[in-house]
Order: C-alpha cells, then sequence, then structure tokens
C-alpha cells in the first residue's frame, strides 16, 4: 500500500499517540473542478488524479459572469485508528507553493465509512461533504516548506465515529474556497518523485 505512517508515540496517560500518514499513490491526490456557477456548486464536473499540483480555486470568468470551483483532494490509507476513538486532534499538512487571495480556503471530509480513490467527477459532489468543516485563513506559499492547518480533529472525528468505520479504512480530506477570488496550489505525490505529498497528522 505504498509509503508506511510514520508513528511517532506520545508520552503520557491515555493510551494515545500521534501517527503521521501519508499520501502514497498518484491516484490519491487531485482536483475536481465545475464550471460555469455562481455560487458554490453541488455537483462537480470534470476530475483528474494526475499532474504535480492540486489547485484549490474560486476564480471569476468576466465573459461569463460566473466562477470556476476547483477542489483538491487527497486521500490517506491504512489510518490505524478504532471507531469512535477520540481524536484529540488532527492536522492537514501540505505544500502550498503558489497563490494568493483574501478568502478562507475550507477543509472538509468524504463522508465515507473507508473513502475509495476517485474514479469520477461525482465523487466530488457537496453531498459527499462531512458536516464538520474548517477554516483555514490563506495558507502562505514556499516552494519547499509544508504548511500546517488548523486543527481538524472535528472532520476526522464524524468520519471515525461512522458505523462502518474501523481501523485500516482510508480518509480523504478536500480543500476548497467558497467565497472571495483565491487560488492556491499544492504540490501532489506526482511531484518530484513524491518528495512532497500530502499529510495527515492525527493524535487520539
Amino acid at each position: 500500500n505504498g509509503i508506511p505512517p510514520t508513528i511517532n508515540w506520545s508520552s503520557g496517560g491515555g493510551g494515545g499517540g500521534e501517527t503521521t500518514y501519508t499520501v502514497a499513490a498518484g491516484t490519491d491526490d487531485g482536483v475536481f473542478t465545475a464550471f460555469g456557477s455562481f455560487g458554490f456548486p453541488s455537483s462537480f464536473f470534470v476530475y483528474s488524479s494526475s499532474g504535480s499540483d492540486a489547485k484549490t480555486g474560486r476564480e471569476f470568468d468576466e465573459d461569463f459572469g460566473t466562477y470556476t470551483y476547483t477542489k483538491s483532494y487527497f486521500r490517506f490509507q491504512n489510518i490505524g485508528i478504532s471507531q469512535g476513538a477520540t481524536i484529540q486532534s488532527a492536522y492537514l499538512k501540505v505544500v502550498y507553493y503558489t497563490g494568493s487571495g483574501t478568502a478562507d480556503l475550507k477543509i472538509v471530509g468524504t463522508d465515507a465509512d473507508n473513502a475509495a480513490a476517485p474514479s469520477h467527477s461525482s465523487d466530488g459532489d457537496t453531498s459527499l461533504h462531512t458536516s464538520a468543516v474548517v477554516s483555514w485563513s490563506n495558507p502562505s506559499t514556499h516552494s519547499t516548506n509544508y504548511q500546517t492547518s488548523p486543527d481538524i480533529k472535528t472532520v476526522i472525528q464524524e468520519i471515525v465515529d461512522r458505523g462502518g468505520w474501523s481501523s485500516g479504512n482510508a480518509i480523504m480530506l478536500q480543500t476548497y474556497y467558497d467565497s472571495g477570488t483565491s487560488q492556491r496550489k499544492a504540490r501532489t505525490y506526482e511531484h518530484s518523485s513524491a518528495v512532497h505529498p500530502a499529510k495527515l497528522v492525527i493524535t487520539v
């Protein structure tokens, strides 16, 4: 299943620990896109798992007076957390290397027991979002440095609380803008022999 997770057990009581999961396949990160929208779309029309970056954006088309929305997705395999476990903290770490804007980027999860790698644009539809959503105010950009999101434990908790969740399942996160005119491009697994894939750090 690719790159194994890095486990860093924390000291102290409670039996918890911190684990870092890394995107481990080219099919596990990419983009969903919707064109010609006035407000944030419920359906997406194009998806791609190829390319060395994944763009999150809300961009205005002056010719048509509508917006193009692009969501990034990052899927993490083999999450070693039991069903219903208490999530102490969770963070998405990505290398955003280009972009600008003034709106808050949003982070959600795919609300599924065991998120599959996307195979169709409908895998990005809003109906599949977790109800939990976390805002990330304009993450900085750098060619090689990872940026760390705010705590997204509410998103991860919602997924592992599902009745069908079990240890070893996969979690997919998605990022988007629903206001402003902004964009960020993140390094993907395909970039430079997978030296900067996205990471998910969870403490239980």
